[in-house]
């Protein structure tokens, strides 16, 4: 996503929303890069201890689509929490089964603890 980020204002790319506010394109690349783009955000920037999404503060999750809309022109608030969410539950899941579920005790987590999971973070799954 570093060429999402290294785009200047000027590069603001357009994004359309349809009727179910769902980002549309001729160019399906934009959506894909688009979509991407959210999900990093979710993966990089929210933090694998809240329970569940509604538990996210507000304060975060109005960052993120402000950040968003520093490269995309859009009004698609809802999509973007949305995809957001959902991003960001699809790689908690998997991390704290594997990292967390499947092993036997604390000893064994934090020595398999991958790098992109802080220790605090992972003492409070």
């Amino acid at each position: 996503m570093a060429k999402v980020h290294a785009r200047s204002l000027a590069e603001k790319i357009p994004i359309t929303m349809n009727e179910d506010h769902q980002p549309v394109s001729d160019n399906q690349k934009i959506i894909t890069e688009l979509t991407n783009f959210v999900g990093s955000l979710a993966r990089d920037n929210v933090s694998l201890t809240y329970v569940n999404w509604h538990v996210v503060p507000n304060k975060l999750k109005k960052e993120l689509w402000e950040y968003t809309r520093v490269y995309y022109s859009n009004e698609g608030q809802k999509w973007v929490y949305s995809t957001l969410n959902d991003a960001w539950r699809g790689y908690k899941s998997p991390m704290k089964t594997k990292h967390y579920s499947n092993l036997p005790n604390d000893d064994e987590r934090r020595a398999k603890r991958p790098d992109d999971i802080p220790l605090e973070d992972l003492k409070h799954f």
